[in-house]
């Protein structure tokens, strides 16, 4: 990943000692390890990134969708670790009306952290709810549900191989959710309803 082409700059800030030598300011460079300019560029990136993403919702008041998005992008750009930009931008790309747009997205987004659940779960609604397209849904919420992740994960999961109509399989989801959330409103009503139709 690229450090902001600012960096050089507040790196020397940063590590450049000042001396008031006679009434004016100098500046005395001293060794740096590049193990201490590593972590001023990484902390210089971070503080960059926090303030582009609280900057978004005031960008969304004043702007449209895709103002939004281009400050995803400018986030995912310095950060691609960091989930929420590749979600959002995702999500209001399709918002516009532009599936194929928020499926690239997603894929870009899960490429960059392949270990995490959400854009998995995510890609995986949006070719079941906007796609219609349940197969295409399936490999996305299995793999959401491989990873750690909340339980209506498997929810979505379980309601995909309905979809498919893998109802034997959809009902041992179902039974897994309550044996490990015997609160969960949901599982019980689809349990009864699945065994019944056996």
């Amino acid at each position: 990943m690229r450090a902001p082409a600012c960096a050089p700059l507040l790196l020397g800030l940063v590590l450049l000692p000042a001396t008031n030598v006679a009434g004016s300011l100098q500046f005395r460079p001293r060794p740096v390890t590049l193990s201490q300019a590593r972590q001023v560029i990484t902390s210089v990136r971070d503080d960059l990134v926090d303030i582009l993403w609280w900057q978004a919702p005031i960008v969304g008041d004043q702007g449209t969708f895709k103002d939004v998005v281009k400050v995803c992008d400018l986030v995912v750009r310095l950060d691609p670790t960091f989930i929420e930009p590749h979600a959002t931008g995702a999500w209001l790309t399709w918002n516009e009306n532009d599936t194929p747009g928020a499926i690239a997205r997603y894929r870009a987004g899960i490429a960059a952290n392949p270990n995490h659940w959400q854009l998995y779960h995510e890609l995986g609604l949006l070719y079941m709810r906007a796609v219609h397209d349940p197969a295409a849904a399936l490999p996305y919420l299995k793999r959401a549900v491989e990873l750690p992740s909340p339980m209506f994960a498997r929810h979505s999961y379980a309601h995909c191989l309905e979809k498919l109509g893998r109802k034997a399989e959809a009902l041992a989801v179902w039974k897994e959710v309550l044996k490990a959330c015997p609160t969960d409103l949901v599982a019980p009503g689809r349990i009864a309803r699945l065994s019944a139709e056996r």
